[in-house]
């Protein structure tokens, strides 16, 4: 049987990119309120490369800012690559009125609304705490140096099948890996049998997993997991990549009544995530965590 990865990437903000002309709208959709790229095709053949499905997820970037913002990114970027194609999806609703992400990443990758699939919300109040809502005790955080007394998530109150579920069950030789900076990000794209499953955990400053997945941290995802790596990438304050491009397509100043000072990250570039008072929570907040999310889904392709 040909081996048929699924990577499901979910990458959860952006950078500022340099202009650059912007790529022709497809003439055969108007604007969109969803992109979604279509899936390779595979020719086939003995030993070609099979076919890989990335499932991109942007938080908060509705569809009022497609229309607006993407043709002014560069023409050869990946959102102009989407726009070339992609299918536009004239309008997409959730049939339901929780917008947290757990929801609905679930009904993204179930098509379930919360009634049918038992996520409504990102998190559970316990006694005076507000825990995930994936949080599973009968399962431990996995890092880069191996089981810990932390406990995990799973997708113990998910009632439905995932795509990855469903791809699983047809083709049990395929790969499946998702990765996220949070576990309710992750886990809807891996499914209950995934080959890795992989999102960042502030209080161990490292990408984890779930003894519901797997017994160890894939071996591939160790050297970018660790809180090695995540130093490494904060070491650079993050600065606009071009600050005048930045400055033409923002509606507000860099500094305005109103903004706070995240955990130390600062109101105005360049924001220094390493000297925060929570470098490993802001670093969620930040490109840095984006990229590291990148390299671990590009080292997860590689398998």
């Amino acid at each position: 049987m040909t081996r048929r990865p699924l990577a499901a990437l979910l990458w959860l903000a952006s950078c500022a990119t340099p202009p650059v002309a912007p790529a022709p709208a497809p003439t055969s959709a108007p604007a969109a309120s969803g992109l979604a790229p279509a899936a390779a095709s595979s020719s086939g053949a003995t030993g070609a490369r099979p076919p890989v499905v990335v499932a991109l997820v942007v938080d908060q970037f509705g569809a009022w800012v497609a229309r607006e913002r993407l043709a002014e990114l560069p023409a050869d970027g990946g959102f102009a690559r989407l726009r070339r194609e992609g299918t536009w999806v004239v309008e997409a609703r959730h049939p339901h009125a929780v917008t947290d992400t757990a929801p609905g990443h679930a009904v993204l990758l179930t098509g379930a609304e919360p009634a049918r699939s038992g996520i409504f919300g990102n998190e559970l109040p316990v006694g005076n705490e507000r825990l995930s809502i994936l949080r599973d005790e009968a399962t431990r955080l996995l890092g880069p140096a191996g089981k810990t007394d932390v406990v995990g998530s799973s997708l113990a109150r998910l009632r439905v099948p995932t795509v990855a579920d469903r791809l699983r069950a047809r083709h049990p030789d395929a790969f499946i890996a998702s990765v996220s900076l949070k576990d309710r990000g992750a886990l809807f794209g891996c499914g209950r049998t995934p080959d890795a499953c992989l999102w960042f955990e502030p209080g161990l400053d490292a990408f984890v997993t779930s003894t519901a997945f797997t017994t160890e941290l894939p071996a591939w995802a160790r050297a970018e997991a660790g809180a090695e790596a995540s130093a490494r990438a904060r070491a650079t304050p993050w600065t606009p990549l071009d600050p005048a491009w930045l400055s033409a397509h923002t509606r507000s100043p860099d500094d305005q009544k109103g903004e706070g000072d995240w955990w130390g990250l600062g109101r105005v570039f360049p924001h220094d995530v390493a000297h925060a008072r929570k470098p490993a929570t802001v670093f969620r907040a930040s490109p840095v965590g984006d990229e590291r999310v990148l390299a671990l889904a590009t080292a997860a392709a590689r398998v």
